[in-house]
């Protein structure tokens, strides 16, 4: 805590800093001068003591220096012989002469206040003794500087010099304050003998800034006096400001401060330490930032702080669940994604729509390949989007082609097709028989795989005395993810069955159930038929009665007669 003081009279300045705290002075005018006779008839040690009083000033938020005037003690008044005691001396407001014995009035003292530009506080010398010590001879004026209370004004103040004693050992008034002008009537005024009468007192009555502390006014003897301290208070932050308070990345903002009041240091965080007490600077923050500045001094420590939003343009990543972003078709995927930076909506195309800003996951089953894009906006930032691209591994796609029918014992020339096939690619045929049996599929053909295959293969089936009487090729694939496909062609197979029409004679008046039943006659004795326009063998049937015998078997049997 701060203290300054002095007794001797002169002129003295103390600066208070912006915002100190009780912040307090005292301050006394001179008193005045004794008297003495050199024969022996009196001796006053002193005059009128000066006045004095305490005072309080209020913070304030810049610094001001107050000015301390001092008055001087008033001279001894030696009798018979003049000179009396001189008046003492003051930078505003001096005592006056005494006459003879009579002693000098006491100067007064002042304070100025430099951040007002004005008086605030005048205390009245005390006036000078006379043969009759302090004794003034005027009811209710006394040699004493006047009281202080009564002196409270809210007009300006300024000094009056004590009157100088006429004659008769009086003392000289003490000087003072203008108004109230009690020390104005000084010695002179006074009786023959008498003390001069004191300077008065006053202040300026403002308690924004100004308190007298009550009652203080007390006596001085000697030199007027001084004394005064204060304490330190935290630095004020006039002001710190941030603009503009939102930005988007890459652009600037604006700092700026003012701290006033006394202080050893001012950092700013997330710029730099020891900047001064005032200033600006412009800086591109990349994300949302907090600044706050701290001041210290030997008061304390005072923050503030400004935050500044930062719009960071969005950044998108989209990606699946699956390794490669693979499905098999009829399975289901799941896109994730990350958006960092700032964005106030998502969408996912195609088919999806709005999504969460936070992340997926999103299901999503497509059936072909597809491209999926997500798109971040910010109405301020823009927008960013990325793209994933989901596979779908398809089902093989065949196709197997032949002639609708062939002749019995031909070979077949089948077209097959094939897309996706990539683990495998067979021809299967399958024998329908006359007698309504089937056989099981057996393979043919292990074609090539690959995405796409266009090929012809050509069988020639297994013909036997049962047919086939058609035969079905199926071609099967295999592709990706073990998927699977097939395709059917039958072909009927053209068997002739129809021997050509054999005409037997017949034999008149024969027994009708002679075995055999055609006995030829005698010029014929047999007849032997060669059957070569059917595939197959096939039943011999007539539409009369008649016996075979067949391949020479040496056995006749009946024919079946067509009904």
């Amino acid at each position: 805590m701060p203290s300054y003081s002095a007794s001797r009279y002169g002129s003295y300045s103390v600066t208070i800093p912006a915002n100190a705290l009780n912040t307090r002075f005292s301050v006394g005018a001179a008193s005045g001068g004794g008297s003495y006779s050199a024969s022996g008839g009196w001796y006053w040690g002193n005059g009128g003591f000066g006045r004095s009083g305490d005072f309080r000033l209020q913070p304030r938020s810049t610094s001001y220096t107050l000015y301390f005037y001092l008055g001087q003690q008033g001279g001894f008044g030696i009798g018979p012989d003049n000179p009396g005691g001189y008046g003492g001396y003051s930078p505003v407001a001096s005592g006056g002469a005494g006459h003879r014995s009579g002693g000098g009035g006491g100067g007064a003292s002042a304070v100025y206040d430099g951040g007002l530009n004005r008086y605030i506080v005048f205390v009245g010398g005390g006036g000078g003794a006379g043969r009759f010590g302090q004794e003034t001879g005027y009811s209710g004026y006394f040699s004493a500087g006047r009281g202080i209370g009564g002196g409270a004004t809210t007009g300006s103040l300024s000094g009056r010099n004590g009157q100088n004693a006429a004659a008769g050992h009086r003392g000289g008034g003490g000087g003072g304050s203008s108004t109230g002008g009690a020390g104005s009537l000084g010695g002179a005024q006074t009786y023959n003998g008498y003390a001069g009468i004191g300077g008065n007192s006053g202040y300026y009555q403002n308690s924004n800034y100004i308190d007298w502390t009550f009652n203080s006014g007390y006596s001085n003897y000697g030199d007027g006096f001084y004394t005064a301290y204060f304490e330190y208070g935290p630095p004020a932050i006039q002001y710190f400001t941030l603009t503009p308070s939102q930005i988007v990345s890459g652009n600037t903002i604006q700092l700026g401060w003012s701290v006033t009041g006394t202080v050893n240091t001012v950092n700013i965080s997330n710029y730099q330490n020891n900047v001064g007490s005032s200033g600006s600077v412009t800086l591109s923050p990349t994300s949302d930032t907090i600044y706050t500045l701290v001041a210290s001094g030997p008061g304390g420590t005072r923050s503030a702080s400004q935050t500044v939003d930062v719009i960071v343009p969005p950044t998108v990543t989209l990606f699946t669940d699956r390794a490669n972003n693979t499905i098999v078709r009829g399975e289901s995927i799941n896109l994730n994604w990350t958006i960092t930076g700032d964005a106030s909506t998502a969408e996912l195309s195609p088919g999806v729509g709005a999504v969460n800003i936070g992340g997926g996951p999103r299901q999503v089953s497509p059936t072909v390949n597809t491209t999926y894009t997500l798109t971040a906006s910010h109405p301020l930032a823009g927008q960013a989007s990325d793209q994933v691209t989901v596979y779908v591994i398809q089902a093989p796609d065949v196709s197997i082609v032949g002639p609708v029918s062939v002749d019995y014992g031909s070979s077949i020339t089948l077209s097959c097709e094939a897309s996706n096939a990539t683990q495998s690619l067979q021809v299967l045929v399958k024998y329908y028989y006359l007698d309504g049996t089937f056989s099981d599929y057996e393979l043919i053909e292990e074609l090539q795989t690959g995405e796409y295959i266009n090929t012809t293969v050509i069988h020639t089936p297994t013909y036997n005395n049962i047919g086939p009487s058609s035969i079905e090729y199926k071609i099967y694939a295999i592709g990706q993810g073990g998927l699977t496909s097939e395709d059917f062609v039958t072909i009927a197979i053209n068997i002739d069955q129809m021997p050509d029409l054999i005409d037997i004679p017949e034999s008149d008046d024969k027994i009708k159930n002679e075995d055999p039943v055609i006995s030829p006659d005698e010029e014929v004795t047999s007849q032997q038929i060669v059957v070569t326009d059917i595939d197959i063998p096939v039943e011999i049937k007539a539409d009369l009665p008649i016996q075979v015998e067949i391949d020479n078997s040496g056995v006749y049997v009946d024919v079946r007669r067509i009904e």
